[in-house]
């Protein structure tokens, strides 16, 4: 999944951080930003591959911005993982029925976070999908489900 771009929308430094580093180690593309107003701004000059949204931002919820985005054709199909310390029942419900692809609270696994953003790209953005795998003619596509050797597709 390289070059993937994902846009933090996080106003806590030390989170930011966390997320960025372990995204880039994954040779994502990182943009972070700390107000939906920001994060509106920044998908309007470059939409994100995967959007990872607090709910509880300085200017207003997160979860407005969600809506806002569900209900624009142009950005309506962006992934969105809310990443937030609100942990009650309602608030995830109210998190997953406003739109949100997935939900995980603070504190969280950096590692589980990379895990479920990987599989909400593989659902919702096949093209991010796994680069073939090769070992000299041998050539695995994860994407489609095939093997070929030097060039000719395989039945297994």
């Amino acid at each position: 999944m390289q070059n993937t771009s994902v846009l933090v929308v996080e106003d806590e430094p030390a989170i930011v951080e966390l997320v960025s580093y372990s995204l880039r180690e994954a040779g994502w593309t990182i943009r972070s930003v700390g107000t939906t107003a920001a994060a509106w701004d920044s998908i309007a000059h470059g939409k994100p591959d995967l959007l990872l949204l607090d709910w509880m931002l300085p200017d207003q919820s997160g979860l407005r911005l969600l809506a806002r985005l569900r209900g624009d054709r142009d950005f309506q199909d962006i992934p969105v993982i809310m990443l937030t310390a609100k942990s009650m029942e309602e608030d995830k419900l109210a998190g997953l029925n406003t739109g949100a692809d997935d939900y995980v609270t603070k504190p969280f696994s950096p590692r589980e976070l990379l895990a479920r953003s990987r599989a909400l790209l593989r659902r919702k953005s096949p093209h991010l999908a796994e680069a073939p795998l090769r070992a000299g003619s041998v050539v695995l596509d994860p994407a489609s489900c095939t093997v070929s050797i030097e060039g000719s597709q395989i039945d297994i």
